[in-house]
């Protein structure tokens, strides 16, 4: 239970230290990292407390992780438009939750 927690905990608290204005905005985009568990529906069981997410699914493989690092490296140098700056900073929003999220599932192995 701990562990669901800390995927709320950790990117509320790293809205609220780095982007104290807009941390609502940006706290939420990072919870649809969430999402990268949707390959836990592949699994039999679904949730498993005793099993290590990263290396099992699909989108907790290493492949996934060199395709987020890929997609977050060619953000950076996205067009300076308004419209994409704004897909720009969400993008990496998500890429971050999904960072933080990788985080505490490897933690999670170790403990």
């Amino acid at each position: 239970m701990l562990h669901i927690a800390l995927h709320f905990i950790l990117p509320l608290v790293v809205a609220l230290v780095v982007w104290r204005r807009h941390w609502l905005n940006n706290y939420l985009w990072m919870l649809v990292a969430w999402g990268i568990d949707l390959d836990h529906l592949l699994a039999d069981p679904i949730y498993d407390p005793e099993r290590c997410s990263i290396g099992f699914h699909p989108l907790h493989s290493t492949y996934a992780v060199v395709l987020y690092l890929v997609v977050l490296a060619s953000s950076w140098s996205w067009s300076w438009n308004r419209l994409s700056v704004v897909w720009q900073h969400r993008t990496q929003m998500v890429l971050l939750g999904i960072g933080l999220h990788l985080f505490l599932d490897a933690l999670d192995c170790f403990f």
